[in-house]
């Protein structure tokens, strides 16, 4: 610190070092959350129960994608990750399993496959660890 201040110019100093630590750190956590994303749905893809015997095969893994949600508060943009139609439907489903019916009637259930937790949990840790990393190094 070897820069010198009057004592009326250290109050615009604080504030043009903090806007940058700020603007930083909103790229910061940009940029975390986009590899967080792209690493949970690299899991999801990887993961996801796969029904060999229909028509396409694996393509409910493959549906897996993410978007870039606008308006947080902070202005930084999030990332939303989801199952593009018509496979959203089945999510809920594999995840938590259910029951078979026929015509009103249980005949079966369908054991859960959960394979979304998985992938939020290691979305959320990568997410601290590059955010960590990140803040560090822009100190």
């Amino acid at each position: 610190m070897s820069d010198e201040y009057r004592p009326d110019e250290l109050a615009d100093a604080i504030l043009k070092t903090l806007r940058q630590y700020g603007g930083q750190a909103i790229q910061v956590i940009e940029e975390s959350a986009g590899r967080a994303a792209t690493t949970a749905v690299r899991h999801l893809r990887e993961t996801s129960p796969r029904n060999e015997k229909g028509v396409h095969p694996g393509e409910y893994a493959r549906s897996w994608t993410k978007t870039v949600s606008p308006g947080l508060p902070i202005n930084a943009r999030g990332r939303t990750i989801y199952v593009r139609p018509p496979h959203y439907r089945l999510q809920h489903l594999l995840e938590y399993g259910h029951d078979i019916k026929r015509k009103g009637v249980i005949v079966g259930e369908s054991p859960a496959k959960p394979h979304i937790e998985a992938a939020a949990q290691l979305a959320v840790q990568e997410f601290e660890e590059n955010l960590r990393k990140g803040l560090k190094d822009a100190t």
